[in-house]
């Protein structure tokens, strides 16, 4: 796919999906159902990132989860394959190996959403500064 526009530095998305749709390994339900919220999660992103464009890269992508609620949650053990999945079927990063996202992080936002039954997932893409180090 070819798009013709220019590509940016950076990028936030942000997503509002139930709960229940947010894939998560600890809960204990079939490799079906998990791949069913993943495409779901697909789908979303990449309706979503559509309009963004592309992203320069490498890069780096940074996912911080609000949830509704005071639930402790870990939030780094929910998943975002499908979301990554998702900005590459949009055109927003070319592929997702480690060549082209240098590092990913999963946090957790501890206000939550007031009157809202659904968690935001905001996902922050950068270019990524590459640094070489010279040994002596």
């Amino acid at each position: 796919m070819t798009r013709n526009r220019a590509s940016a530095k950076a990028a936030t998305l942000r997503i509002t999906v139930p709960i229940a749709s947010v894939p998560n390994p600890n809960r204990h339900t079939s490799r079906f159902a998990l791949a069913g919220r993943r495409k779901k999660m697909r789908e979303a992103v990449a309706a979503l990132a559509a309009a963004v464009g592309p992203v320069e890269t490498p890069c780096v992508i940074d996912f911080t989860f609000q949830w509704p609620n005071n639930i402790v949650r870990d939030s780094h053990n929910f998943e975002v394959k499908g979301y990554l999945d998702g900005l590459v079927d949009a055109g927003v990063i070319p592929d997702d190996n480690d060549r082209i996202v240098l590092r990913t992080s999963i946090a957790g936002r501890v206000e939550p959403l007031k009157g809202s039954r659904d968690v935001t997932i905001w996902a922050h893409i950068e270019t990524a500064r590459l640094e070489i180090e010279e040994v002596t």
